[in-house]
């Protein structure tokens, strides 16, 4: 996969990858409707109870039934985790290399059939599927390869209060809890399991409601990879099926989080309750979108292609995704009709097919969350420039397909400040800088900022707003990793995150244990 010169959004996919992905669309097409299992310690296990998935492209289409676990199966996979936790922390370094670099290789061997699932279960373009497949693989090469060059010991530098007659002991923290989110539900589900695993935890893993069938396919590759039984073990269903179980479990000794607050918050508060003279850490990344400020002195073009690529690929699905962005109103009318010629050109329909550039919104809710926000919209004062309506013509009625949206609305506007994970863009035009930057630091939930403008200009706003704000923003959330490689030049990345050794130092636990004697 080779970046495209011209389109920020494209990838020079091969003549060879487009016919192996549709050959993998016929393959998997044949498969919907079939019944799938859970995947507890080393094997599939029949659910208690199903619930259909409906397909975004056609919601009364089912893709399959997918389990809906309860508590009694949250305990058993949580003690399959446990009962395997003590040989895989015995295992030696390059045993769990293995598996790990297997896990890629059998990603790789059927990349075309979790792209093909990617798009028909949560709407990506063929693109943006294959990108998080190969970014996913390429990820965790990088976590092994960190691991095989480094290794992890106790850091000598480190101020910490040493008991006499002890010393630190670098080790697993036991049974690893990994709740993945829809918007990249290989990528956020295998990095992290991975990561686990390569420090000696066992597993498991709650699948995103909306993607079950990915998160299948990923045990599906564990098993060929050959993880020991109990490594690994795979849960679906919602929280009213399962409750808090996994939240509040004592086997539970960590937990890498993505998705939003409410249950972030939850989770992370139970891990400290619990902590005592062991840390339990929780490595969160909350859901919260993007800003953009385009300067006066900024490039309209380019701002306007990366802005359009960036907010509404994926249909807006993404924490990197712009909500709000700030133009320089000198050249706001120019920017403006940039930016609606480019949102105008994104083809919307079946994400399956070569030309697509946006595909539906991934679930019910979300169609009549956006439904909802397009009338609020046009009622209440706002000014819609491109969008601004759900699409029923040329048969996308069927489906969750909508407009993305370009929109200016007062701040006192109730779509303004609200919370919405959908391909809608606010506009703001903007005089005195100080203001605007007062303005994005009230919205709050940006931490992701980025400038069109001058390299001063950038550094003006990011410590303007972070001064306002009283904690910095950053590009990307601080629990991952620089190395991103599924996303697009248009996402908003900053040098300034943690860097991969430090990201993978946090699934292992320092102790201190008494010196021999």
């Amino acid at each position: 996969m080779r970046e495209a010169g011209t389109d920020p959004m494209a990838l020079s996919v091969t003549a060879r990858e487009h016919a192996a992905y549709d050959e993998a669309v016929t393959r998997m097409r044949a498969l919907i409707g079939r019944t799938h299992q859970l995947y507890l310690d080393g094997a599939d296990r029949e659910a208690t109870r199903v619930r259909p998935k409906h397909s975004p492209t056609d919601r009364g289409l089912v893709l399959g039934n997918f389990p809906a676990a309860i508590e009694h199966e949250v305990a058993m996979a949580i003690e399959a985790a446990h009962r395997a936790f003590g040989a895989w922390a015995s295992a030696t370094p390059s045993d769990r290399r293995g598996v790990v670099r297997r896990l890629g290789e059998a990603i790789e061997s059927r990349a075309s059939d979790f792209a093909a699932v990617l798009s028909m279960e949560v709407g990506k373009n063929r693109r943006e599927a294959l990108r998080e497949v190969y970014g996913t693989t390429e990820l965790l090469v990088s976590y092994c390869d960190e691991w095989a060059s480094h290794g992890f010991a106790p850091d000598p530098e480190r101020p910490h209060t040493r008991a006499r007659g002890h010393h630190e002991e670098v080790g697993p923290h036991g049974v690893w809890a990994v709740f993945a989110p829809f918007h990249h539900p290989l990528a956020m589900a295998a990095a992290p399991c991975a990561a686990a695993l390569l420090a000696g935890n066992s597993v498991v893993l709650k699948a995103p409601e909306e993607a079950p069938w990915t998160a299948r396919l990923l045990a599906d590759a564990f098993h060929a990879a050959g993880a020991p039984a109990g490594t690994f073990n795979l849960l679906m269903g919602s929280p009213e099926d399962m409750g808090d179980a996994m939240f509040h479990d004592a086997r539970i000794a960590g937990a890498t989080y993505t998705g939003s607050s409410g249950p972030a918050e939850r989770l992370a508060a139970s891990l400290r309750a619990r902590s005592g003279t062991v840390r339990h850490p929780c490595i969160l990344e909350v859901t919260t979108k993007a800003a953009r400020v385009v300067t006066a002195q900024a490039d309209l073009d380019l701002a306007a292609s990366s802005i359009a690529r960036a907010a509404f690929g994926m249909t807006g699905l993404r924490a990197s995704a712009p909500s709000h962005c700030f133009v320089h109103d000198e050249v706001a009318d120019a920017f403006l009709e940039r930016l609606v010629a480019h949102t105008e050109r994104l083809r919307v329909g079946d994400p399956t097919r070569p030309d697509t550039d946006v595909g539906p919104v991934v679930s019910s809710h979300d169609y009549l969350e956006y439904r909802a926000a397009a009338h609020l919209l046009r009622d209440l004062g706002g000014r819609v420039h491109a969008g601004g309506r759900v699409l029923d013509e040329h048969g996308l009625g069927a489906g969750n397909f909508v407009a993305p949206t370009v929109a200016e609305v007062p701040v006192d506007h109730p779509c303004w400040s609200q919370e919405m994970m959908q391909p809608i863009l606010f506009v703001r035009r903007y005089h005195n800088p100080e203001l605007a930057a007062a303005t994005i630091a009230k919205l709050g939930r940006p931490r992701m900022l980025r400038v069109h403008g001058t390299a001063r200009e950038e550094r003006w706003f990011h410590r303007t707003v972070e001064a306002r704000r009283g904690q910095a923003t950053t590009s990307i959330a601080s629990s991952w990793p620089t190395l991103f490689p599924f996303m697009r030049a248009d996402d908003t990345i900053a040098a300034t995150v943690q860097s991969l050794h430090d990201y993978l130092a946090q699934y292992l636990a320092v102790r201190l244990v008494p010196d021999a004697h």
